[in-house]
């Protein structure tokens, strides 16, 4: 089994998840959000982490596990810090050479 498919994710402070059926509801201080989750995954809640197991052996069982995690671990993130993007821009741009001349007599 993966590494990663065995580890439960903790709640960030504010956030809450509610387990209805194959439907699980992230709820945290900038919104709410819902996940599908796959009939071959199997979840666990309870007031401190969310855990997520296959429900069989099979690789793609075990594959659709980690990516439900990845998936609830990413919205569990956007409903406490919500999405940020920072860039940061280096350098002057694109330089144009245009002021320099070549010479014709030895293209011909």
């Amino acid at each position: 089994m993966a590494r990663n498919s065995k580890r439960p994710i903790n709640f960030s402070d504010g956030v809450t998840a509610q387990v209805n059926g194959r439907l699980v509801t992230f709820t945290g201080k900038k919104g709410s959000m819902d996940l599908n989750v796959h009939s071959e995954v199997n979840v666990e809640t309870n007031e401190e982490f969310i855990l997520f197991s296959p429900a069989n052996e099979s690789k793609e069982s075990v594959t659709l596990t980690s990516t439900m995690r990845s998936l609830a671990k990413n919205i569990i993130e956007g409903v406490s810090e919500g999405f940020e993007k920072k860039l940061e821009i280096n350098g002057v741009g694109s330089v144009s050479y245009t002021h320099l001349t070549l010479p014709t007599s030895d293209l011909v």
